[in-house]
């Protein structure tokens, strides 16, 4: 499907890489928000279901926004941007101060960062591809964040699970352990892509740099 030689390049590797960890800290909504709006919050299904509408909300109003900036914008800066909502949006969500308005508020964020990068990866993943090999891009951004997603399951369980074990080890109640193995997910997952936006901007992608085409297995400009 691709050629392996586009990764030697080390932006591009990173593009595709970072993309697979901006959604291992996505996946944290899905995967314990609902539990938490039951348990903790008591919520309604009909009300959970609009708090946990509210990120992929975010996705589908940050695409088009995105969309017209890479017109104008180094979409590279984009991406930044995208992986500093997801780290502060996941973040807060771990926080929960404020309760549920901080709450949707965490979910938009983590929303619109997610949408923003996506459109940023897959722009400068179809501009960094020879023309003949660009139809693999669109397949690239959904195995990467497939494989995200698969990994973020396990990963962020595992640490629900062990911060959990360790909170009712304590002493803590069954609510206070889940919402400290709850708490200590979504940081984990605010510190997955707060290294996302750290590597991004150490490899220069704050700077204006046009992407240029790439040859299977060759160095290409933008490893300078």
């Amino acid at each position: 499907m691709i050629d392996l030689g586009y990764f030697r390049d080390v932006d591009f590797s990173l593009l595709n890489i970072s993309q697979a960890l901006l959604n291992v800290a996505a996946f944290a909504i899905w995967l314990l928000l609902p539990f938490y709006l039951e348990r903790v919050g008591r919520l309604s299904n009909e009300v959970a279901g609009i708090v946990l509408a509210i990120s992929p909300i975010g996705v589908a109003i940050a695409g088009p926004i995105a969309g017209r900036l890479a017109d104008k914008a180094n979409a590279r800066r984009i991406a930044i941007a995208g992986a500093a909502a997801i780290s502060l949006g996941t973040f807060l969500m771990g926080s929960a101060v404020g309760g549920l308005v901080m709450m949707a508020v965490a979910a938009v964020l983590q929303g619109l960062g997610l949408g923003l990068y996506q459109v940023a990866y897959l722009d400068i993943a179809t501009a960094t591809l020879p023309a003949a090999d660009r139809g693999v891009a669109g397949s690239l951004v959904m195995m990467t964040r497939t494989l995200g997603i698969v990994i973020g399951a396990t990963v962020l369980t595992l640490v629900f699970q062990r911060f959990s074990a360790d909170a009712a080890a304590g002493g803590a109640d069954a609510t206070s352990a889940f919402v400290s193995g709850f708490d200590s997910a979504f940081r984990f997952a605010a510190a997955i892509s707060a290294v996302v936006v750290v590597a991004a901007v150490m490899r220069g992608w704050m700077r204006e740099a046009p992407v240029v085409p790439a040859k299977a297995g060759t160095h290409t400009p933008q490893q300078e």
